[in-house]
């Protein structure tokens, strides 16, 4: 019907790169009423709640990004849509300062995609093994910026350890990864003035450069 019509045509046009955060979350809004009103399919209405979420985040508006993300977490249902809301509430206290709360959803993202088994099968190798070491690479990030330096260590090895035991993916995202894996545990260990370990990370990261 002509209600449904508007509502998906609203909700795509956020991807527009011709409208500005302020107008894409008006349009979502409007989107996201008329989903409601004509009681339409609830992961249209998870993807618009996760991207007001993100064009609030645009403009710094935590609050409101925080409070469409509580909204539609409640209709995910996948594992893989638990990553997605994770992710982003992860991402928002850490820009909010709420390190509490940016390792418990670092967390929760890395248990599931190292537990669940339905997303192995679900993605394919080089989806799976990245979405890992991204998660891994966020939680070490956090560690390094609240001042955890052997936290954060223990994480980059964590990641080493994804990373060595990888069946040959590709030479260009290992190399990657190995080099921000080093240049991360370089910067700890100097933060912690273990000095022999700094030289070790660092040139063990420029290999990989």
């Amino acid at each position: 019907n002509d209600k449904k019509r508007m509502a998906l045509v609203l909700s795509y046009r956020a991807y527009s790169l011709n409208f500005s955060s302020i107008d894409k979350i008006k349009d979502l809004h409007k989107a996201l009423d008329l989903f409601e009103e004509i009681n339409f399919d609830s992961r249209d209405i998870m993807f618009t709640c996760v991207d007001l979420a993100y064009f609030y985040s645009e403009i710094s508006n935590y609050e409101n990004a925080l409070f469409s993300l509580r909204k539609g977490i409640i209709l995910a249902k996948k594992p893989t849509d638990y990553l997605i809301f994770y992710q982003r509430f992860a991402e928002i206290y850490t820009h909010t300062k709420n390190y509490e709360k940016a390792k418990e959803y670092y967390e929760k993202a890395i248990n599931i995609i190292t537990n669940d088994s339905t997303l192995r099968e679900g993605f394919d190798y080089g989806n799976w093994i990245g979405k890992r070491v991204f998660y891994q690479n966020g939680l070490a990030n956090l560690y390094l910026e609240y001042a955890k330096y052997e936290e954060a260590i223990e994480v980059f090895k964590n990641m080493k350890k994804i990373t060595d035991s990888t069946e040959s993916y590709s030479y260009y995202w290992t190399n990657f990864t190995y080099r921000n894996i080093y240049l991360g545990m370089g910067k700890a260990y100097s933060k912690l003035k273990m000095h022999e370990n700094v030289v070790e990370n660092y040139n063990n990261g420029l290999k990989n450069c």
